[in-house]
């Protein structure tokens, strides 16, 4: 569990966390049916791309397809025609979606190993391994079904024997205007994120799993630090503040979906004042993921606790960064 929680999260083997998001493992073998012309390519990625814009659209947090192959260069047209070649042809908005989906690291094929009609494949295994559904390109009516059959080939230890197996691969596609398994999807998600709030034992657990409990918030690098001085995850101020920013995370959710208004942040927040800023403005800059240094202003005020907030509009979604998480920052009054 904790292996496939890692991988949904997006956290590379050095612990670095992107942000929360929603894989789809892509079916490599798809580029091997061949498209009849570019114009038969180009109805190809239109349609591929409309299905992750519809799960995209179900408002969970954003969508990331993870292949074994450049997805941006290999071609299904025998006039070499690709996806880098198309996506000139688009508007920058669009263009810059559809590159957010591709632009992740590719998947190396590990333990375990598995086949489909004897080929090896890699996209498809790894949407099995991590509870993720796969999608592939549909060329000439192929990979159209919503399940896909492997064998699975692994080792339960170094002194074990070969093991192999039957499993089935949950395949994606759109039928008219349904998704398939668009229900299981956010059910799976919600799974998965409930399960990282349970297992927020300590703030190391906070900090690996805050991508997954947050999917719309973002963190300063120094919020890592700023929650140790609560001493304890039992802290009451520490849950307090927690049960502040599930709160926003929901209405996070709810802005996403169109059914509230961004500034609508929940609780007692509001700016702090000009001559707060020019003189404890410092106290106040945190580096955001992006490794930007921004200056924090908005707040909201729990009590004995403040949580600083910066607004980071995204193409795909609506979200803010948490700067700061403790208690009382230097003011003109309070200092």
């Amino acid at each position: 569990m904790a292996k496939r929680l890692l991988r949904f999260l997006g956290i590379f083997n050095d612990g670095t966390i992107i942000i929360t998001m929603i894989e789809v493992g892509f079916n490599e073998l798809s580029f091997y049916e061949r498209a009849a012309s570019k114009g038969h390519a180009v109805s190809v990625f239109e349609s591929f791309f409309q299905l992750i814009d519809s799960i995209t659209e179900l408002k969970i947090a954003p969508v990331r397809i993870r292949s074994s192959t450049d997805i941006n260069t290999n071609s299904i047209s025998d006039q070499f025609f690709c996806i880098k070649d198309w996506l000139q042809t688009l508007e920058n908005p669009t263009r810059q979606r559809y590159l957010g989906y591709i632009a992740q690291q590719p998947l190396i094929a590990d333990n375990p190993y598995f086949k489909h009609a004897n080929t090896d494949v890699v996209g498809f295994g790894y949407a099995f391994e991590n509870d993720l559904v796969s999608v592939s390109f549909s060329t000439n009516s192929v990979w159209i079904e919503n399940e896909y059959r492997l064998t699975r080939e692994y080792l339960p230890d170094a002194d074990s024997d070969v093991v192999i197996e039957e499993v089935t691969v949950k395949h994606c596609v759109k039928n008219e205007e349904e998704l398939e398994y668009s229900n299981w999807i956010q059910e799976e998600f919600g799974r998965k994120q409930a399960t990282a709030a349970k297992e927020l034992e300590d703030f190391n657990a906070f900090w690996a799993n805050r991508a997954m409990v947050f999917q719309w918030l973002d963190f300063a690098n120094e919020v890592n630090e700023q929650v140790q001085l609560f001493g304890s995850v039992n802290n009451p101020s520490f849950k307090k503040a927690m049960r502040y920013l599930m709160q926003l995370n929901q209405h996070l959710n709810l802005v996403n979906r169109g059914e509230a208004e961004i500034g609508s942040i929940p609780g007692d927040v509001s700016n702090d004042g000009e001559t707060t800023m020019s003189m404890y403005g410092d106290e106040r800059t945190f580096t955001c993921p992006d490794q930007v240094r921004r200056t924090f202003s908005l707040h909201s005020k729990l009590g004995d606790v403040r949580i600083y907030l910066y607004p980071m509009p995204l193409p795909e979604n609506n979200r803010y960064i948490v700067g700061y998480i403790g208690g009382h920052l230097p003011t003109k009054k309070f200092n």
